[in-house]
């Protein structure tokens, strides 16, 4: 016997089956739908905890703990005096003290890096900064920073030699081989300086006789006792232009001569005069006379032809210059 009410309630049950599994998401609406097997509606458990609304304080309290750890270590790593530069060596100095280069690294140490980091630290040390304040503050060709784990700074430098005092007519300065300026050394004195003078006379409207000194010439001679003293044994170079400066050719030729001179007892050391422009080199000896070449010529012939003719034809005691500026000449007087 068919029986329409039946039929209506499972067709109602078919409906509530299909939605309850489309929509069920496992939200609270899913739970309030599911049935038991009695069909009825299932009650929330008043206990049960959505784990997936909850906030994970285990994380949060990790994290902070990192934090913490990462924070304490950058401040160990940083203001620990185990990582502060307290040492400083110094490699390859000369003429330069190595107090007078420790106590310019100590200054650039000093500084705050950052504001309030110290500049000492290990890791905060730059060396780039190290270097170019040395290069810049003392005559050094060239330089080595290296830092030395934990708290060491070493220092490998090569100095910028002196190879002549150069005089310009108003100063003493070291140059290099490369004919650069090392550091000026002091300034030309009065007394090395001899001027020929004229007084003329004449008469003024008053007819009253007025005198006028005038300077006719001025020769420079550098006090070579005092220098050499002072400064050390390298060759003293006295430019006649005050304006021109030395090549590194002439530089080279001057030395070749100075340690020619220096290594033989026929002649004694005195000064050099150049004129930079027209390339001729006078050589003032110990003795009152000179010697007359030229920064182009071929040292090495020009001492050789000099050595032999001190031997057979030359007494340099009583000449006043040789002029070796010729090839295969020799002039002397």
């Amino acid at each position: 016997m068919f029986n329409q009410y039946r039929l209506k309630r499972k067709w109602g049950r078919g409906v509530r089956r299909a939605s309850s599994f489309v929509l069920l998401r496992g939200d609270d609406s899913a739970v309030s739908n599911m049935r038991d097997f009695a069909w009825h509606r299932t009650k929330r458990n008043p206990f049960w905890l959505d784990e997936s609304n909850c906030v994970d304080w285990k994380f949060f309290a990790k994290l902070l703990i990192l934090i913490i750890l990462l924070s304490l270590t950058l401040y160990l790593l940083i203001y620990s005096k185990f990582f502060q530069i307290n040492n400083i060596g110094v490699i390859g100095s000369q003429k330069v003290t190595t107090s007078l280069i420790k106590e310019s690294v100590s200054s650039v140490l000093n500084y705050k890096k950052y504001i309030f980091c110290p500049g000492n630290n290990y890791f905060l040390a730059d060396s780039d900064e190290i270097r170019s304040v040395l290069m810049e503050k003392f005559p050094i060709k060239s330089i080595e920073v290296q830092k030395q784990f934990p708290n060491q700074l070493l220092i490998k430098l090569t100095e910028r030699i002196p190879a002549v005092i150069f005089d310009n007519g108003y100063e003493y300065s070291y140059l290099d081989a490369d004919a650069s300026v090392i550091d000026a050394l002091k300034k030309v004195g009065k007394d090395e300086w001899i001027e020929k003078t004229q007084v003329t006379t004449s008469t003024d409207d008053n007819g009253n006789e007025v005198s006028d000194t005038k300077v006719i010439s001025r020769i420079h001679k550098p006090n070579t006792g005092a220098i050499y003293h002072e400064f050390g044994d390298y060759p003293i170079v006295y430019v006649e232009n005050s304006s021109s400066t030395l090549s590194k050719e002439a530089v080279s030729v001057i030395k070749v001569w100075y340690d020619y001179i220096a290594g033989t007892n026929k002649i004694k050391n005195g000064y050099f005069i150049i004129n930079p422009e027209i390339g001729v080199l006078d050589i003032k000896t110990g003795g009152g006379w000179y010697i007359k070449t030229s920064v182009k010529a071929d040292v090495n012939s020009e001492i050789s032809n000099l050595e032999i003719a001190m031997k057979n034809k030359i007494n340099v005691n009583n000449i006043s210059y040789i002029d070796l500026r010729f090839p295969d000449k020799m002039y002397w007087k």
